[in-house]
């Protein structure tokens, strides 16, 4: 890797796909994608190795840089209802060679756990969680024959360039016909020992961490950082939060309260609204704060 690559999307993990969409539209204001699928045959993980039919349902927020995935529950492995509900993994962008990639994570100690094999390459693979208190990593090789299709299993629509057009024309033309930006500015990630921590997670993404006011933060002047925090004792590890800057804190919490969004809203003196909080329990285990 030559250089840190930005943050793409945050895979958040649900039992119900379908209710966790819809929640997850009303909180964020934009659109979700059609529910598709990502269908390798050929998937292989710490929990089965053995090349198998991998059929992960999920959909993508229209927001980008970076998006929200969300993923139903599949399988007894990567994606299996054991992981729980919550903060999944990390993605960048698609990268020009996996197996190199594959190299440069293997010799900082980092494996795998979730990995495709295809056409003499790698072109997916998932880090092991368990070096990065409880979140995957996930590299992708920029590759046309990504095995995705709509949720009933038809092959889904491509874009002139042959990627997969996720989105539904109707639900970009507010946009411009192109994906917004989501607003995302911070991503929060629980850890056990935050020095520990810093350490490995500068190793895998390449940013500098500097740790400052009971947290190490990443990535200062990308699009959205990461901020690594203790967790409290009992307390999830993983991906468990994010921060949103929003222009007009005031419109947000009236499309929340419209929504029926229970929101946590703290004020300034004369009663504005400084940051507005929803909390995990309404968002499958993950919380955003709106500033």
């Amino acid at each position: 890797m030559t250089e840190p690559l930005p943050l793409a999307h945050v895979g958040i993990l649900v039992a119900d796909l379908e209710s966790a969409r819809e929640r997850w539209q009303a909180v964020m204001g934009l659109p979700f994608s059609p529910i598709s699928r990502y269908r390798p045959p050929n998937w292989s993980d710490l929990d089965n190795p053995t090349p198998h039919l991998h059929d992960a349902r999920l959909t993508f927020c229209a927001g980008d840089g970076p998006s929200i995935e969300i993923l139903e529950f599949v399988g007894t492995g990567t994606h299996s209802p054991t992981r729980g509900e919550g903060g999944h993994h990390l993605s960048f962008p698609p990268i020009p060679d996996g197996a190199a990639r594959r190299a440069e994570l293997a010799a900082i100690g980092v494996g795998t756990d979730g990995e495709i094999w295809h056409d003499g390459r790698w072109i997916f693979q998932f880090t092991d969680a368990r070096v990065l208190d409880n979140v995957h990593t996930e590299w992708v090789e920029a590759h046309p024959d990504h095995a995705d299709a709509k949720d009933d299993r038809s092959p889904i629509d491509r874009a002139p360039d042959g990627s997969a057009r996720l989105f539904l024309d109707e639900q970009l033309a507010p946009f411009g016909g192109v994906r917004p930006p989501s607003g995302i500015v911070e991503v929060g990630v629980r850890v056990a020992d935050l020095s520990d921590a810093a350490r490995r997670w500068e190793a895998v993404t390449g940013y500098g961490y500097v740790i400052a006011d009971g947290g190490a933060v990443g990535g200062a002047g990308r699009p959205a950082r990461i901020r690594l925090v203790p967790a409290a004792a009992g307390e999830r590890l993983g991906p468990g939060s994010a921060r949103f800057g929003t222009p007009d804190l005031a419109a947000t919490l009236a499309r929340l309260a419209v929504a029926d969004v229970p929101t946590r809203v703290v004020t300034d003196d004369a009663g504005a609204p400084v940051t507005i909080e929803v909390a995990g329990e309404y968002l499958n285990g993950f919380a955003l704060r709106f500033v």
